[in-house]
C-alpha cells in the first residue's frame, strides 16, 4: 500500500446572507494562494440544501 500525504484547509463562515458568494470567494482565495491544498473543508453557520453540498463534492466550480 502507498501512502501518500495530503494537505487540508479549512475555512468557515458565519454569514446568513450570500452564503453562496461567500464560500466561492474564500475557496477561490485559498485556491489562489499558490498552497497545493485537498481537500478544502467549509463550514457554514447558515444552512446550505443538500443539492448544493452534494454537488461541491465533485469540485468548487460547481458551487454555483
Amino acid at each position: 500500500m502507498r501512502v501518500t500525504a495530503q494537505r487540508a484547509t479549512t475555512s468557515s463562515t458565519l454569514q446568513q446572507d450570500y452564503v453562496r458568494s461567500k464560500v466561492r470567494a474564500d475557496v477561490d482565495n485559498i485556491l489562489d494562494s499558490g498552497t497545493d491544498v485537498d481537500p478544502v473543508v467549509y463550514y457554514s453557520g447558515a444552512d446550505v440544501p443538500d443539492v448544493r453540498r452534494h454537488a461541491t463534492k465533485s469540485g468548487h466550480a460547481s458551487i454555483g
